[in-house]
């Protein structure tokens, strides 16, 4: 039985996990303050980029839980544990941190694609459906009576403002390249993603030249891209070859349609963690009977799921970083380097506190925690993210479909009552 105590602390831990989860990728964003931002705008010839951020940020994700995790559950205890807990259940913990690693690079990119407040609420939407769909048919089956009615109705609501997020990214694309056709200009210089909507208006960069920035480009001496210390050294040399700049590598522009499916199969990936609660809670179990509190017994699935996971974001980030050759950024003096180190470090501590915050509100709320608590963590998530969104000007005062989404976000709102509701009848 689940006390008014531990179902009103059950609520409020993911409502603050979810404001951490929706703050700790704006270092990665181009358009924030240079308080906060970490990855080099386009007309800087130096600086880090999104897959620098994304390295450290998950590395210190994986040194900061080992920290954490380890000296309070002991090594004896772990151990103890992973060999008692049966085959199958550690192989789901395996197998669902590593796709929720993969999931996170997809999420990471999302937001890069449709930007932070529609990227956000896409992504999370689907963890909040898939999420309960996972409990349901991995945890017991759907509960019955009002507790059951309410969490299958929200997850109904939760589709809906999905499907209503969709369409707010059609109509804002769909309007972009109208105009575009209409004044003759191209429309890569209205671009479609947090790094080329919200930057303009937000902080007086061109969009051109934004766009630009994510592509292999050759920029000839006689263009004005082409830097004032480069074309005296390219005269004094007498070169006849252009330079090429491979600060980021040539994106393909995505349909609406089809960003919102990238959104929606990365959700899909991040929704399978949910797998490795139900699945192998006998690791849990065992530290149970070995007398640590339910509050961390949770944390040795999270040991392995951070591991994993950070495994595999660190690996995508290295290879990013290889085929660039720009591994030097990480040390190349610069008056924005201690800026990166401290902004991505805190990052990742946002990362993985918010994490930490679900897994012990999911416990204090008993047998509905993994279906309660994660809906309210994902949709606070995805309303902090539209706050984000709208301090950052993703939607211009022209674009369409910004009342929709205004809307989108509201009924996902709904969706959080009706999901949480649950918990206290």
């Amino acid at each position: 039985m689940v006390t008014q105590t531990e179902l009103a602390v059950g609520i409020v831990l993911p409502i603050v996990g979810g404001f951490l989860n929706s703050v700790w990728n704006l270092p990665g964003n181009v358009a924030t303050s240079d308080m906060i931002r970490v990855v080099r705008r386009p007309a800087e010839e130096s600086g880090w980029c999104w897959e620098h951020f994304w390295m450290v940020n998950q590395g210190v994700s994986i040194v900061l839980n080992l920290a954490y995790i380890l000296p309070h559950l002991g090594v004896d205890n772990l151990h103890h544990a992973i060999v008692s807990s049966s085959s199958s259940g550690l192989a789901a913990i395996i197998v669902a941190s590593f796709t929720w690693g993969f999931g996170t690079i997809g999420f990471g990119l999302a937001l890069r694609l449709v930007g932070i407040g529609l990227g956000t609420a896409l992504c999370m939407s689907v963890i909040v459906i898939m999420g309960v769909v996972w409990g349901f048919i991995f945890g017991g089956g759907v509960p019955t009576g009002a507790a059951g009615a309410l969490i299958l109705t929200g997850v109904v609501v939760a589709i809906i403002g999905f499907g209503m997020l969709g369409r707010a990214v059609h109509l804002r694309e769909v309007g972009r390249t109208r105009r575009s056709e209409t004044s003759g200009e191209s429309k890569q210089e209205h671009g479609s993603g947090q790094e080329m909507s919200c930057a303009s208006t937000n902080l007086g960069i061109d969009m051109k030249e934004v766009d630009e920035s994510m592509k292999f480009v050759v920029v000839e001496p006689s263009s004005p891209n082409f830097p004032a210390s480069s074309k005296s050294a390219f005269a004094a040399e007498g070169g006849g070859e252009a330079e090429r700049r491979p600060e980021e590598p040539r994106r393909r522009t995505l349909s609406p349609l089809q960003s919102v499916g990238f959104c929606m199969v990365a959700g899909i990936f991040a929704s399978s963690l949910q797998l490795a609660f139900v699945i192998g809670d006998s690791l849990t179990q065992q530290l149970l009977a070995l007398g640590i509190s339910k509050l961390f017994a949770q944390d040795a699935i999270w040991l392995f799921a951070f591991c994993l996971a950070g495994v595999v974001n660190c690996s995508y980030a290295g290879f990013l970083i290889t085929r660039k050759q720009n591994w030097a950024e990480f040390v190349r003096p610069d008056e924005r380097l201690l800026i990166s180190w401290r902004n991505s470090i805190l990052s990742g501590i946002a990362f993985s506190c918010h994490i930490h915050l679900y897994g012990a509100a999911a416990k204090l709320l008993g047998t509905l925690g993994p279906v309660i608590a994660w809906p309210v963590l994902m949709c606070c998530t995805m309303t902090f993210g539209q706050l984000w969104g709208f301090f950052l000007r993703e939607f211009r005062p022209d674009d369409d479909g910004r009342r929709i989404n205004a809307l989108g976000t509201a009924v996902l709102c709904m969706a959080i009552v009706m999901t949480s509701s649950a918990a206290a009848v």
